[in-house]
């Protein structure tokens, strides 16, 4: 099976996994360094109200997944229409439908078997002195499997989970998946220049505010692949283009521009970004923007990051990364914090808490990941005896 994975997509990917595990730790252990007034001393309030707290904003690393499948999807359906491949959308709508729902299934699973453990040391915590505010909002409706049934319909219904708490992003993803793919797929087709297209996917991800705002970040994910593609076209575009992302004093104020506007906190906008209160409710699309002009950067980079790059490795097991994280620190971070809080410096027992549970996510999500590919090539080799079973092909894809 040949491998087309792009490195330095691989190695963004990982940056966001740690990023929203971060994010996960700091809101439960640390919550200054995230919720607006809840710190507890100057270095909060500075690493909230600075651009720092994109280390452990998790809303910047979900954009940043939502613009890199934009990219990917987007890249994949004029690459389609390059080799003039046959597409038919309602087979790649089952398939999406299917990966989503062993996503869900892996990740709801594994949260339900861990939470009696996790009910026990939440409970045994809230009834102490050192009691973690957030844990009430989560693993409140007890560990029978009408529960897990409730979360799973939850999850694609209303965006929200109660057991593992990251899947709420997967109805995001579903949606936008289709949307883009729709977008993508006719505007492939179109005469048109990349310039045009360009601005046929502004005009959308200006409109998507007033109906899922998250889409706007795929929709930067699509233009990013269209900017990409004008450097490879002769045409007068291309030659601005060029010239103006080839300076270096451009190339550097576009960065700070770019990370400042992707490292805006969450409403209420507080410290640097407090001016852009006027328009808060827009930041989700000043924060794509930002991420946005990031990822072009690492796009245009004239070397890629190497197969064994810890991040390149990392956002290769990133999908598992993020659906087990949240129940391990709620069992493995939550019982070291009970057992330690007592004994050590707070900020000590948080780092072990932390450590520990990232430590044992990257194990599990490796299992995973090599028990995926075992399947894969087992349904591969299954698959050449039964090339008419679409599942079956299906299931070699993803």
């Amino acid at each position: 099976m040949k491998n087309d994975r792009l490195t330095n997509i691989d190695f963004v990917r990982g940056l966001a996994a740690i990023s929203v595990f971060l994010c996960h730790i700091s809101c439960l252990f640390l919550p200054g360094l995230y919720f607006a007034n809840s710190y507890s001393n100057v270095f909060e309030n500075v690493w909230r109200d600075s651009p720092l707290n994109c280390l452990t904003n998790g809303d910047l690393a979900v954009q940043f997944f939502f613009i890199i499948s934009g990219f990917l999807i987007t890249k994949k359906m004029f690459e389609l229409e390059k080799k003039e491949t046959t597409f038919r959308f309602e087979k790649y709508l089952l398939t999406k439908i299917f990966v989503f729902l062993k996503i869900v299934i892996i990740g709801l699973t594994f949260a339900f078997a861990l939470s009696p453990l996790i009910i026990f040391l939440r409970n045994k915590n809230l009834e102490s002195s050192y009691s973690l505010t957030l844990l009430s909002d989560y693993f409140n409706s007890g560990t029978s499997f009408k529960t897990y049934l409730f979360d799973f319909i939850n999850v694609f219904k209303n965006g929200s989970s109660y057991l593992d708490s990251p899947l709420w992003t997967i109805k995001h993803e579903l949606i936008g998946a289709i949307f883009m793919t729709l977008l993508s797929y006719y505007s492939s087709k179109s005469n048109s220049c990349l310039f045009h297209k360009i601005i046929l996917y502004s005009v959308f991800c200006v409109l998507s505010l007033f109906v899922d705002y998250y889409i706007c970040s795929f929709l930067f994910g699509g233009i990013i692949y269209l900017i990409v593609q004008t450097f490879e076209d002769d045409n007068r575009y291309s030659t601005i283009i060029s010239k103006v992302l080839n300076n270096k004093i451009v190339i550097i104020l576009l960065l700070i521009i770019g990370f400042y506007f992707a490292a805006i906190n969450t409403i209420p906008l507080t410290g640097i970004y407090k001016w852009l209160q006027p328009i808060q409710k827009g930041s989700q699309i000043i924060r794509a923007f930002g991420l946005s002009i990031i990822l072009l950067y690492f796009l245009r980079l004239s070397f890629k990051p190497s197969d064994k790059n810890i991040f390149v490795r990392l956002g290769g097991i990133s999908v598992y990364i993020y659906i087990l994280h949240w129940p391990i620190i709620c069992s493995m971070g939550l019982l070291l914090y009970n057992l330690l809080v007592d004994e050590i410096n707070y900020y000590l027992v948080v780092m072990i808490a932390s450590f520990s549970s990232l430590i044992v996510t990257i194990l599990f999500s490796f299992v995973l990941y090599k028990i995926k590919i075992f399947v894969n090539k087992l349904f591969f080799s299954i698959g050449k005896k039964k090339k008419d079973n679409y599942w079956f092909a299906v299931y070699r894809r993803n």
